[in-house]
């Protein structure tokens, strides 16, 4: 998130813009860069979240495993 912070207007303008169609980078000013950067933070914050719900499994698969099962082949 602090990468994304620190992707200000000048940097933008300067580094990134640059590569964007004339056209859209008309229409990109410092007021909609802050627009852009506070939906990609959005979409940064939901995929941490989503790949931290992946990372703790379900309750239950927190069990004891079933001692009837012989997984040897005896």
């Amino acid at each position: 998130m602090s990468k994304i912070d620190r992707i200000g207007f000048p940097v933008a303008n300067s580094e990134l813009l640059p590569y964007v169609a004339p056209d859209v980078r008309a229409s990109i000013d410092e007021a909609r860069w802050d627009e852009i950067r506070l939906r990609v933070a959005e979409h940064v914050d939901s995929w941490f979240a989503n790949a931290i719900e992946r990372a703790n499994p379900a309750e239950e698969l927190h069990r004891d495993a079933d001692d009837e099962i012989d997984f040897s082949g005896r």
